[in-house]
């Protein structure tokens, strides 16, 4: 009892299963299977046909989405293109500014080595992972902080030796009094206008090797871009390639097989015709022995009339006043109509009764 129990609790404590429930289908009245099987392939035919559309339907949805995704991508890489162009464009200010305010070698050199070390920074996006990425990003701003601390070390150096250059060529220096002579001066008025000169120069090849260095850039990105676009198509043609000799050796299966089937075919026409080549000969042979054979039997001709042979035998009846013969009769008299077995018994009949 308690057994029946537990088993019944244990299934009251289950989920009721949910049934399934189908569309009910009318297919109308059937009376035999042939039709029964038509209506289920049509039926058939019907939910394949709704399939095949709503796969089309998903098909154009998936390929307007992957349109929709590509142009994203396309503008992401183009955003991407620039932000790396002019940061890297950025850092190689820096490099150059550096070099102008005669910043260490070291500094220098690490700098220009940073710089090359992010050159091909779009490049490698694809082949790092989120944790790497950001690794790769942090480390590329700490160096363009490095490098904008270094500019702001290098101005101030800059600074503090022009404010003692300065004093001294005004006398006010705390240190000893320089005597400092017209000439000196004057020379110096000199050098500093030729180098106002020199860093106009300067200034004016810096904005061209700017502006060179970022119409490189972007032929650069371009180049990658169709680099990429190039390996795309070549993928492509290999796969097209691939299926056209799937293609080429599926044809040249079928060509085989309908080599094949023809063969057969001639062969099944062969065997056929002779098949039947043989029956017309059998046919015609037939004829031919009818034909022989029909005037045998057309040929037996009585010498008698059937009207006179019937008067005659009534007349011996009554005159020899014996019946008639019992398979005797006026309207099977007509020799013409019997075979000769009958016709030589009817004769031998007259030839008795004509001799009694």
């Amino acid at each position: 009892m308690s057994k029946r129990s537990a088993d019944y609790g244990d299934s009251m404590s289950q989920p009721p299963i949910k049934k399934v429930q189908f569309e009910p289908i009318l297919i109308g009245s059937i009376s035999t299977l042939e039709e029964m099987d038509m209506k289920v392939l049509q039926f058939q035919n019907k939910k394949l046909a709704q399939r095949l559309e709503q796969r089309h339907r998903i098909e154009t949805e998936l390929r307007q989405r992957i349109e929709q995704l590509e142009k994203r991508q396309m503008q992401d890489d183009a955003v991407l293109n620039v932000v790396n162009r002019y940061w890297n464009q950025l850092n190689e200010d820096i490099r150059v500014l550096l070099q102008r305010f005669d910043a260490e070698t070291a500094d220098e050199s690490e700098n220009k080595n940073e710089s090359e070390a992010t050159t091909s920074f779009l490049m490698q996006l694809s082949s790092w992972d989120k944790e790497e990425l950001n690794d790769k990003l942090a480390h590329r701003v700490q160096v363009s902080k490095r490098a904008v601390s270094k500019v702001v070390q290098a101005f101030d150096r800059l600074s503090q030796r022009n404010e003692k250059i300065s004093l001294a060529l005004k006398g006010e220096y705390s240190g000893e009094t320089l005597q400092i002579d017209e000439v000196i001066k004057k020379t110096n008025i000199e050098i500093q206008a030729e180098n106002r000169n020199l860093q106009a120069i300067n200034l004016q090849l810096h904005e061209k090797y700017h502006a060179m260095s970022l119409k490189m850039s972007e032929l650069q990105d371009t180049i990658t871009g169709k680099d990429t676009l190039t390996a795309e198509l070549r993928n492509q043609v290999d796969d097209l390639q691939y299926e056209l000799n799937k293609v080429r050796a599926r044809n040249d299966k079928l060509e085989h097989h309908l080599g094949e089937a023809i063969e057969k075919l001639k062969t099944f026409q062969q065997i056929h015709g002779s098949d039947e080549k043989g029956n017309n000969k059998s046919t015609s042979l037939v004829a031919s022995s009818v034909s022989q054979t029909k005037p045998k039997v057309n040929s037996f001709q009585p010498k008698t009339s059937p009207s006179f042979l019937t008067r005659s035998m009534i007349y011996l009846s009554k005159t020899t006043q014996k019946p008639l013969p019992q398979n005797f009769h006026p309207l099977t008299s007509d020799l013409s109509h019997v075979s000769p077995t009958i016709a030589s018994v009817y004769t031998s009949l007259i030839n008795q009764l004509l001799t009694t």
